[in-house]
């Protein structure tokens, strides 16, 4: 358990969670590490220590980590993957659910509503596209 620990402090530090920057893929990332922290039995307390939060930000970030894993949100998931990776020290191919690839052009056929257009624009800043184009040619080869 120390070392899971150890590693998730390391992350916070890679990531510099600790910082007040609201980026998407930050706060994803935070809630995220809260879940952890608060499954290994870390009080509300002593998870806004770590992370120089209030107790009442780190309850927030758990019921956001608790609706998007429900909803079963993408950006979720490609957001956190890399923490589940590095902590379960095992490779997660990212996406494994009813899409199996993402299409830039079928994205962008489907999208109806300006939110749709606003998350795939999102997911070209953050490299969706080209990410799962390298984990095909991984699994073909």
């Amino acid at each position: 358990m120390k070392n899971r620990i150890a590693l998730i402090h390391e992350l916070i530090e890679a990531y510099d969670l600790t910082s007040k920057c609201r980026d998407r893929g930050l706060i994803y990332k935070r809630a995220y590490l809260y879940n952890e922290l608060r499954t290994s039995g870390f009080s509300l307390s002593q998870i806004g220590e770590i992370f120089g939060k209030h107790h009442a930000t780190i309850i927030h970030g758990l019921r956001t980590h608790k609706d998007l894993t429900g909803y079963g949100d993408e950006d979720y998931k490609h957001e956190t993957y890399q923490l589940k990776e590095q902590l379960e020290g095992s490779v997660i191919i990212y996406p494994n659910e009813k899409r199996q690839a993402r299409d830039l052009k079928t994205d962008l056929i489907d999208a109806k509503t300006i939110r749709d257009f606003k998350r795939i624009r999102r997911r070209v800043k953050l490299g969706v596209y080209e990410k799962v184009l390298e984990q095909n040619n991984l699994l073909e080869n």
